[in-house]
């Protein structure tokens, strides 16, 4: 309720407004990143237990590089 009641009000610089909102975004998401991250890895090393995930994958995805060419010439 404080939180609304600072982004509400006209005599907090926006400056102010936008840094409570940061934190209170930041404090609220922060507790989920970490549950998905402990509950990934939980999942990688049962599936990996039961030899239904590569052991040489790591946790870690890598983008695929994409070649840029000029197919309409």
């Amino acid at each position: 309720m404080i939180l609304t009641q600072l982004l509400a009000s006209p005599a907090v610089p926006y400056a102010g407004r936008f840094g409570a909102a940061l934190a209170g975004f930041v404090a609220a998401s922060a507790p989920l990143y970490v549950a998905v991250s402990v509950l990934a890895g939980r999942a990688r090393r049962r599936l990996r237990a039961e030899e239904r995930f590569p052991a040489d994958a790591g946790g870690v995805r890598r983008a695929i590089p994409l070649r840029l060419t000029n197919r309409c010439s």
